[in-house]
């Protein structure tokens, strides 16, 4: 309904076919971990926003909900439910079905990893400082013979992260 709204595609990794850069707020809600070079979406913000522009991050949590490196198990002798982590630190570029149950003629995408602290560092990098971060877990619930230990590692293990920053310095 407005007219002075309008609507751009664009890769956010990359310079934006934008000129104006006094913005309040930007928002990169489950996408940075879909993109190559986050880093470059990170410094777009930057370069848009206005000081103290805030910039919120929602991302898969990167130290617990890896593609293919992170899974849940039971200790069935504790009765506990965990989340295993087979790797954090390295980079990663893993290939993903887009609908597993459909095999080849799902499609397929890419996720890429990082570690938090790599993400911390490229805010840091592009004048950002962190203001607030939350850790959300799934407010689903479980029934049946493992719903007690469901629930609790429900509870424990957050699987998405959100990070609020507040651009302190335009580079």
């Amino acid at each position: 309904k407005r007219a002075s709204t309008a609507f751009i595609s664009a890769d956010a990794s990359k310079p934006l076919p934008i000129e104006k850069t006094d913005f309040d707020a930007a928002c990169f809600l489950l996408c940075l971990q879909n993109m190559e070079h986050p880093e470059g979406a990170i410094a777009n913000a930057s370069k848009h926003l206005k000081e103290t522009g805030k910039l919120v991050i929602v991302l898969n949590h990167p130290c617990f909900r890896i593609p293919r490196q992170s899974s849940w198990g039971i200790d069935e002798q504790a009765k506990l439910q965990y989340r295993r982590v087979n790797a954090y630190m390295s980079p990663m570029k893993i290939p993903l079905q887009i609908h597993p149950g459909k095999g080849d003629q799902g499609g397929m995408t890419i996720s890429y990893h990082y570690p938090l602290s790599q993400y911390i560092a490229w805010l840091a990098k592009h004048g950002f400082v962190v203001d607030q971060l939350e850790e959300w877990c799934s407010d689903k619930t479980s029934e049946g013979g493992k719903a007690r230990m469901e629930n609790r590692a429900r509870k424990e293990i957050p699987l998405f992260l959100a990070i609020s920053a507040l651009l302190y310095k335009k580079k």
